[in-house]
């Protein structure tokens, strides 16, 4: 402020050598009210010096250039919008939602929480995994890794909006059954070889199959489980256990990038375990095992995501 106020711009040079000891601490916000400017008899007590008419139009010129060049908080009350306002319009597409989540645009929306979304929060709430902000922030940031293809952003971004649902929520808008896909497919296949024919539809009817739940189909029903356990092994190599939270929300390995080539081969595994589900199949290991090393070379073929390889490896079972 000391600068806008000497160098010629609103005091003479001279003049402004005698005062400057009385306004270099002066700041913007000091001079500001939400409205605009102090008045002129205001900013004299402020300043402790006397100013004319042009010199009051000429900070007040400067102010306003000021608050339209950047912006301050105290000028967007009534221009920003807040994150519910702002999702409420889009109605497809994920640029304004990715742009959001990358911090552009208002320095409003760079203070939202993600609990304040409710499909991000309900799906961690369901997932029975405490919200971590910091690691659901660097997942938001997959959607802007280019070397992935579309398909995966699509899966990575419903994902993180909570939008990847199992047979409870999909059975309300179709012909679907609500139970776990694996799990019933197994029974059925275990029936069949116990009766040494096709079941019947009320004895398939009578089995006791759990419900497709997200907890369920991401993790808890035992197929998926040993699935991701031989996927991940195969992957990262070790004789330890990826545990839930690592697996579903990631897990800090120390820099920015290696965290999200964690995620990257997490998302990766349950998008491919997600394809067979949508398909009615039970999940191939060796097949999956394979796609995702592939998918993994293909992505790691890039100097900055290969580097990240060795330190991944190191984290990943401490």
């Amino acid at each position: 402020m000391g600068v806008m106020l000497g160098g010629g711009n609103i005091f003479g040079r001279v003049r402004y050598e005698r005062i400057k000891d009385q306004v270099r601490n002066t700041t913007v916000e000091d001079v500001c009210t939400e409205e605009g400017i102090r008045s002129k008899e205001q900013i004299i007590a402020l300043l402790g010096v006397a100013i004319t008419e042009v010199e009051y139009g000429k900070l007040r010129d400067c102010i306003k250039y000021i608050r339209n060049k950047y912006k301050p908080e105290w000028n967007l009350p009534g221009l920003g919008k807040s994150v519910i306002d702002l999702l409420s319009t889009v109605k497809k597409g994920s640029k304004k939602f990715r742009s959001v989540m990358s911090g552009r645009g208002s320095k409003v929306y760079k203070k939202f929480k993600f609990e304040d979304i409710r499909p991000i929060n309900t799906l961690w709430a369901q997932m029975g995994i405490t919200m971590d902000e910091r690691l659901l922030g660097c997942g938001m940031l997959l959607w802007n890794v280019r070397e992935i293809d579309t398909e995966m952003r699509q899966f990575i971004f419903k994902w993180n909006q909570g939008m990847v649902h199992g047979n409870t929520v999909i059975s309300h808008f179709g012909d679907v059954d609500r139970k776990c896909t694996f799990c019933k497919l197994k029974q059925v296949n275990e029936l069949k070889i116990a009766l040494g024919r096709e079941p019947t539809n009320v004895e398939i009817e009578g089995m006791q199959v759990p419900d497709e739940n997200r907890p369920h189909i991401f993790w808890e029903c035992p197929i998926v489980y040993q699935c991701v356990q031989e996927v991940y092994h195969n992957l990262w190599g070790g004789n330890g256990q990826v545990d839930k939270k690592s697996f579903l929300m990631g897990k800090d390995m120390g820099i920015l990038e290696a965290t999200m080539l964690h995620m990257l081969s997490n998302m990766c595994i349950k998008y491919r375990i997600w394809k067979y589900k949508l398909a009615g199949v039970l999940p191939k290991v060796n097949c999956i095992k394979n796609d995702v090393s592939r998918w993994m070379d293909e992505l790691t073929w890039y100097h900055k995501w290969r580097i990240m390889l060795p330190l991944v490896r190191r984290q990943i079972y401490v």
